[in-house]
């Protein structure tokens, strides 16, 4: 067992390539309504130097840019930002992010009303449109928040490696809920 140990620490040692973390930044749509029908609009894209993933935002046909589009390159990230003025409001009305089912990424959609009753989505490749419901549902964005969670650890190899890695240098139950619970 302790050379099964040794030779797994190894091929971690000698082999980065397959020890490295996998990466889970979902892109982030922020709207801020500032009055009756105005928003301000924040839309951060993962990046990696100057290439971006190709997601980009289309808002409801009632919704029309005023002045320009703002760009920044911030910390692996392109970071876009723009006010719209939308005719009727944007409950009920389709918020697409053309190009996700492509993607592996996921969206998180956060709407600040005036009134102040914030509401978070999550869109993925499966479901790449929201409506913005007119009351918020925390137990909607509670249940994202934790399913992004769940995948991030269920789905990535390094996770799943630590943990046999745990079972394999753990002599107990308790020894190995102490080195879990340290984690």
């Amino acid at each position: 067992m302790k050379q099964l140990l040794h030779a797994f620490l190894a091929a971690m040692i000698l082999l980065p390539s397959i020890t490295t973390a996998h990466e889970v930044r979902p892109a982030l749509l922020l709207i801020q309504e500032q009055a009756q029908h105005h928003y301000k609009l924040m839309w951060k894209v993962p990046a990696r130097g100057d290439t971006r993933l190709n997601l980009n935002v289309v808002l409801p046909p009632n919704c029309q840019t005023q002045g320009t589009v703002s760009n920044m390159a911030a910390d692996g990230a392109l970071i876009q930002r723009w006010a719209s003025v939308c005719e009727d409001g944007l409950q009920g009305k389709p918020i697409r992010i053309q190009n996700l089912p492509l993607s592996l990424t996921d969206v998180v959609v956060h709407y600040e009303p005036a009134s102040g009753d914030t509401q978070t989505y999550r869109l993925t490749g499966e479901q790449a449109e929201v409506r913005i419901d007119h009351e918020a549902d925390h137990a909607y964005a509670a249940g994202a928040y934790f399913g992004l969670g769940v995948e991030h650890i269920l789905f990535g190899y390094d996770h799943v490696l630590f943990v046999i890695l745990l079972t394999l240098i753990a002599t107990s139950i308790r020894s190995l809920l102490w080195a879990v619970s340290v984690f």
